[in-house]
C-alpha cells in the first residue's frame, strides 16, 4: 500500500510543478487557485465516473469500499490532472498573457473540457475492473 500511496504522492507533485511552470509570470496565490479549481473540476469527473463505475460491485463494507474509493479517486484525479490541468494552466497563462483572443481561449477549453469527458467515460469501465480485481484479491487472501 506504501508504493502506490508514493505513486499518488509523486504524481500530484509532478502534477503541480508542472501546473505552477505552465501558468508563466502571474502571481502564486493566483496560480494556486487556478490548480486548486482544476483539481476539483478534475476531481468531480473522476467522482462520477467511480459512482457509474461501482454499481454492478457488491462490497463486503463499507470500510472496505471506502477505502476502495479513496484510492481509486486519488489516484485518477492526479491522473487525469496530468493530462489535462498542465494544457488548461497554459492556455489561461496564454490568455493572461495576450498571446491568444478569448474566442480561441475558450475553443481550447471547451476541447479540453470534451477531452475530460471522453476520458471519464473511458474511465467508467477501467475502474469497475479495477474494483473487481481488487475485491478478487481481497477475496484470494482470505481463502
Amino acid at each position: 500500500m506504501l508504493i502506490i500511496y508514493l505513486t499518488i504522492l509523486i504524481i500530484y507533485v509532478v502534477l503541480i510543478l508542472w501546473s505552477l511552470n505552465n501558468l508563466g509570470k502571474m502571481p502564486i496565490a493566483k496560480k494556486i487557485i487556478y490548480i486548486l479549481v482544476n483539481l476539483l473540476i478534475v476531481f468531480i469527473f473522476t467522482n462520477i465516473s467511480y459512482i457509474i463505475s461501482k454499481q454492478n460491485i457488491q462490497y463486503e463494507s463499507q470500510e472496505i469500499m471506502n477505502n476502495i474509493k479513496t484510492v481509486l479517486l486519488l489516484l485518477f484525479t492526479g491522473i487525469n490532472g496530468i493530462i489535462i490541468i498542465p494544457i488548461s494552466c497554459k492556455q489561461i497563462s496564454e490568455l493572461q498573457e495576450e498571446n491568444i483572443d478569448k474566442t480561441k481561449f475558450t475553443k481550447r477549453i471547451i476541447l479540453i473540457f470534451v477531452v475530460l469527458l471522453i476520458i471519464a467515460y473511458l474511465e467508467c469501465g477501467y475502474m469497475e475492473t479495477t474494483q473487481k480485481g481488487i475485491l478478487q484479491i481481497m477475496t484470494n487472501i482470505k481463502e
